[in-house]
């Protein structure tokens, strides 16, 4: 009996179907299911176009760049 050895999770065809599966649930089709989420995304968007607003005017960012990123990683 040939034994079948474990599949890691760090395979490369498990990330790739994650990564891909990340994205998907990106699209606002989806995140309109749990309104929680649809709201931290579009927060996040908002947060991640004033942080950009900010870097590119001069001004100080670094607390909206945390706070973007905060978002993004809820999302």
């Amino acid at each position: 009996m040939a034994k079948k050895s474990p599949t890691s999770f760090l395979s490369g065809a498990v990330l790739i179907d994650a990564i891909i599966g990340s994205f998907k649930k990106l699209n606002p089709a989806s995140l309109i299911r749990n309104p929680v989420m649809f709201t931290v995304g579009v927060a996040s968007g908002t947060s991640t176009l004033l942080t950009l607003r900010d870097a590119l005017t001069g001004q100080p960012f670094a607390f909206g760049l945390q706070i973007s990123l905060w978002l993004w990683f809820t999302v």
